[in-house]
This record gives C-alpha cells, sequence and structure tokens, in this order.
C-alpha cells in the first residue's frame, strides 16, 4: 500500500468512526433542531432542545456502547467491529430499547415523540431487513438519515419543521456520500451490501413517514 493509499484508507476509517450508525440519530437531531432556520426559535425552547440532545447521546451511544464493550469482555459477542447476524440484531435491540426509554419520557412533548418514534420503527426494520440478508449498517444509516432530513424539509409542514438552504442539502448527500464510500475503500463491504443497506435505509424513512 502506498503512501497515498494509506492516507486514502485511514481519512475514510476516521468518516467510519465519527458517522458510526450508533451517532446518527444526534446527528439527525442536530440537523433538524439545531440548523440557524429551523422551528427551533419559533417553536421549541432552546435549553429543552439541547438537553434532549444530550439525553438522546447518552441513550442512543454511550449507554448502549458501554453495555456492548461489557458483553464483549464478557465474551457475549464476539466481535464488536465485524460481528455476525446475531450479535448485530443484538446490539440493534439494546439501541432500540434505549430510545423506545427515551420516547417513554418524551412522549407528550411534540415534535421530540414523533421523531423517537420514526427512530424506534427504523431500528425494528433494520432488525428486519438483517434476518433476511446481510448488508451495509453504516449505509443503511445514512440512507435513512437522508431520507428522513429531506422528508422533512420536503413536507407540506416544512416551513415550520425545517426550512433549511441549499448548503445544508448539499451537505446531507456529501456525507451519505462520504458514508458509503467507507465501506468499500476499508473494504468493510461488498459495493452490493453497500447499496442494498442504502436502500433499505432510504425504504425505511419512507415508511415511518407513511405511519407517523
Amino acid at each position: 500500500m502506498s503512501f497515498l493509499e494509506k492516507i486514502e484508507y485511514y481519512f475514510f476509517y476516521f468518516i467510519s468512526i465519527i458517522f458510526h450508525p450508533l451517532l446518527m440519530p444526534s446527528l439527525v437531531f442536530v440537523f433538524l433542531f439545531y440548523n440557524k432556520n429551523s422551528f427551533i426559535y419559533s417553536f421549541i425552547n432552546y435549553n429543552i432542545a439541547l438537553n434532549t440532545l444530550f439525553m438522546l447521546f447518552i441513550f442512543s451511544v454511550v449507554i448502549p456502547l458501554i453495555l456492548i464493550l461489557f458483553m464483549k469482555l464478557l465474551k457475549v459477542i464476539a466481535s464488536i467491529t465485524t460481528p455476525a447476524k446475531g450479535e448485530r440484531i443484538l446490539m440493534s435491540i439494546i439501541v432500540g430499547i434505549f430510545i423506545f426509554e427515551l420516547y417513554l419520557f418524551y412522549s407528550k412533548l411534540y415534535p421530540f415523540n414523533v421523531l423517537f418514534k420514526r427512530y424506534i420503527l427504523i431500528i425494528l426494520l433494520l432488525i428486519i431487513f438483517t434476518t433476511i440478508s446481510k448488508f451495509s449498517y453504516h449505509s443503511y444509516s445514512a440512507g435513512a438519515m437522508l431520507s428522513l432530513l429531506l422528508l422533512y424539509y420536503f413536507s407540506s409542514f416544512s416551513k415550520y419543521l425545517y426550512n433549511t438552504n441549499m448548503a445544508v442539502l448539499l451537505s446531507l448527500f456529501l456525507i451519505s456520500g462520504l458514508i458509503l464510500t467507507s465501506r468499500l475503500v476499508t473494504k468493510a463491504h461488498s459495493f452490493s451490501q453497500v447499496i442494498r443497506g442504502f436502500i433499505m435505509g432510504v425504504i425505511s424513512s419512507f415508511i415511518t413517514f407513511v405511519i407517523f
């Protein structure tokens, strides 16, 4: 591997880490509620949104990650980076349970309650898809994130929920492209697994908007 190839590999390996599927719920939240043109300034108290983001990060990233690492130490799971199907499902269930707990806490507070219900359904669909086919969780998360935010943006009530600019939209496509490319460059998945995961993520977000 040449010097430039090493730089490329480690760059995309870094992309895989900072845009890990565990971080996607928090990232979506940031795009929705902390964009300078978003509805937060009209409908949601800034401190409430900030506290909610903190809770979301703790429940969807910190606690699940601690539990997963603990299970790895106990040899309940063999690998964190390349888990088997059953281990992937178990990790997804853990994250889903904690986001469900968060939903119960915010069940009466719109629009957080709707967003968390969509998160839960996306995770449930992820588990179902995992039993059917092998695909990239990173790509699934990227597809779900991109389509979920675009659906918010283009929904009939977007003028209240997500009135953003083209720079934000372009950044979403750029991030998604980087995530998909990272899985190929690092040879974590085949091309078909990456594309399959992305399509499944897009489908999942559309289903959540139809139901909720």
